[in-house]
């Protein structure tokens, strides 16, 4: 009796120690060990809720929020992915709500809805075939530079391998998901000499083990620069490309401390267009400016720029710029 005294003290003593907030939930901001244990756990019970029988696995967990009850609540999204015995695979999102109470050891699924998932919501049945993707998303460019830190025995040079554009994505959903893509690569040597490549990919990544697998590499010269293994001085280009022209807008927007003139400036024209491979494309042209100020004046100059950009890393530095009158509207 006095022991079952002293268990009833302490487990009061517990309850006063407890946070004035129990009773409600908190949202955590990152997937623990402890959740992804608990939302595998989850994944194995979920057959009777999504109707489907076959093996569920855990693609991703997310909106994790926890509960002091009598043990810990915790709610949270999965994203789950069902392998069939014919085969196929369904991809399904389930909002859960689990039970723990690690003294006694026991987990228990107080409720589960389960859904279509709402990135893939047109091939809930229908996987196995490749499916094309319109976009880039961060993923993908996380999957490509990983890829391209993979592909040295590929490109067959020794030295920092870069992503310089990613294309032709496409997915296909499996034990876990394979992404095909066209990934251009921009390979430094220790000798500060550039190379360029292109290589189609295959890449499996399962993101409830967190791992990614490179199946298949093919790398050959670069299409836009097949003679340019050897960089280092600047080369004409005979064509003012769109990205150019996107280069030369940005530019434009950055030289009003150059022209000395606040306003709108714009592009009017681009020209004498050279480039040259260094950490990045350095670009050199001139732009014939129109800057309209807030009086509605306009003036005409032109600036001899140059500008590096780095595609694989998002960014363009103005690292030079003069600006004059324009050769044809001097007076202006």
């Amino acid at each position: 009796m006095f022991k079952l005294v002293i268990v009833l003290v302490a487990i009061a003593a517990c309850a006063q120690a407890l946070p004035s907030k129990l009773g409600g939930f908190t949202e955590q901001t990152g997937v623990t060990d402890k959740v992804m244990e608990l939302a595998r756990w989850t994944t194995s019970q979920l057959s009777g809720y999504t109707g489907i029988q076959g093996d569920h696995s855990v693609m991703s967990v997310r909106n994790v929020q926890t509960q002091v009850v009598n043990g810990i609540n915790y709610k949270f999204t999965i994203d789950v992915i069902i392998g069939t015995e014919d085969n196929k695979y369904v991809i399904r999102t389930c909002d859960v709500l689990v039970n723990e109470q690690e003294w006694a050891n026991t987990k228990t699924l107080v409720s589960a809805q389960c859904a279509a998932n709402p990135q893939y919501p047109k091939r809930q049945e229908m996987t196995g075939a490749w499916t094309e993707q319109t976009a880039v998303t961060d993923n993908v460019m996380d999957i490509a530079r990983w890829t391209t830190s993979q592909l040295a025995g590929f490109t067959g040079i020794q030295g920092d391998h870069s992503v310089m554009s990613v294309r032709n994505i496409q997915t296909q959903v499996v034990n876990g998901i394979n992404y095909k893509f066209t990934v251009d690569v921009l390979v430094g040597t220790e000798d500060n000499k550039y190379f360029f490549r292109t290589c189609d990919v295959m890449v499996n990544e399962q993101t409830w083990t967190n791992t990614r697998t490179l199946l298949s590499a093919q790398c050959a010269a670069n299409p836009q620069y097949p003679k340019r293994d050897l960089i280092g001085g600047f080369t004409e280009q005979t064509a003012v490309t769109d990205n150019v022209m996107d280069i030369a807008r940005w530019t434009t927007s950055q030289l009003s401390s150059y022209t000395g003139i606040e306003g709108d400036h714009s592009v009017m024209s681009v020209r004498n267009v050279q480039t040259q491979v260094v950490n990045g494309i350095n670009y050199k042209f001139t732009v014939d400016v129109l800057v309209g100020t807030a009086e509605n004046k306009y003036f005409f100059k032109t600036c001899d720029v140059m500008v590096n950009e780095q595609s694989w890393t998002n960014t363009r530095s103005l690292v030079s710029a003069k600006c004059g009158n324009n050769p044809q509207y001097p007076n202006f």
